[in-house]
């Protein structure tokens, strides 16, 4: 059984079902679903996932996990999480 959370919903216990589970949410907890996001970057945010990820926080509101699980989709699903090289930049 995979744990509930505090308002009785199965909670993601891995980091793909943890993103999916964002990416399911975010039009109740943005006003914008992924394409919505991805229309948005591609005429207005900046090139390169941190300086994304800094963007979305500052200009639009969002939690950091909200901001990377955006950025890695929008970046063929890779997360500078995922790359050992860009975790020392």
């Amino acid at each position: 059984l995979k744990p509930l959370g505090t308002k009785g919903e199965i909670m993601a216990v891995s980091a793909g079902e943890m993103q999916e589970a964002i990416i399911r949410k975010l039009k109740e907890k943005t006003g914008r679903d992924l394409e919505q996001w991805r229309e948005i970057v591609r005429l207005h945010g900046p090139v390169g996932s941190k300086l994304l990820i800094s963007w979305l926080k500052t200009e639009h509101g969002l939690g950091h996990i909200t901001a990377q699980t955006i950025s890695a989709h929008l970046n063929d699903g890779q997360s500078d999480y995922e790359d050992e090289a860009k975790l020392r930049d």
